[in-house]
């Protein structure tokens, strides 16, 4: 039986068709194809050919099963002798990969992959004699247009007289005295 080790997510994984794995969150749907192109080794039959870093033209093929969230984690931090302690918990996120194929680097297209690449070049190819309709282009706005539009309604609605700033007088940084130099005593006499 051929298995393979893949790499995901920057972990790496055994690969075995008709087997599952459980992979850090993909972000796809349910029943979505899954295809892994970093191959680190196909072994299997007596032989195994290892990459570096990947084998050439090995792929895993597969598809969604599921996502869902793994065992709570308990993350506690603790500093002795201040009173400080904080618990936290935490659920990663899995997608679950049923494995379909394990391509090796020479073998010839599986049937799936014929059928999958036969229905995508009759999507992509129009009807023969019929011409691919082409929607018309949007036009960017016009900018004096719009400025021309808020400057009337801003006018239209009365304006709040804009407000006055508060005065503030500096004081004079020092110990107190006047300018002239003169002091208090000095005027009294």
């Amino acid at each position: 039986m051929v298995y393979a080790v893949v790499e995901s997510g920057g972990k790496q994984y055994v690969a075995r068709s008709g087997e599952m794995i459980d992979v850090d969150r993909l972000r796809l749907k349910e029943g979505e194809k899954v295809t892994f192109d970093k191959v680190l080794l196909i072994a299997g039959d007596g032989s195994a050919q290892v990459g570096s870093p990947h084998v050439s033209g090995a792929k895993v093929l597969g598809h969604v099963v599921e996502e869902f969230k793994g065992p709570k984690v308990i993350v506690f931090k603790y500093k002795p002798k201040i009173r400080y302690r904080k618990r936290q918990g935490h659920r990663q996120w899995y997608t679950r990969v049923a494995i379909d194929d394990v391509v090796e680097p020479g073998q010839a297209k599986t049937t799936a992959e014929k059928a999958e690449t036969k229905s995508e070049a009759k999507a992509s190819k129009p009807a023969a004699g019929a011409k691919a309709k082409q929607e018309p282009r949007a036009k960017a706005p016009d900018k004096k247009a719009e400025q021309d539009k808020s400057t009337k309604a801003e006018g239209s609605a009365k304006k709040a007289p804009a407000a006055k700033k508060p005065t503030t007088k500096k004081k004079a940084s020092g110990t107190g005295k006047k300018a002239s130099g003169t002091s208090k005593d000095k005027k009294a006499e």
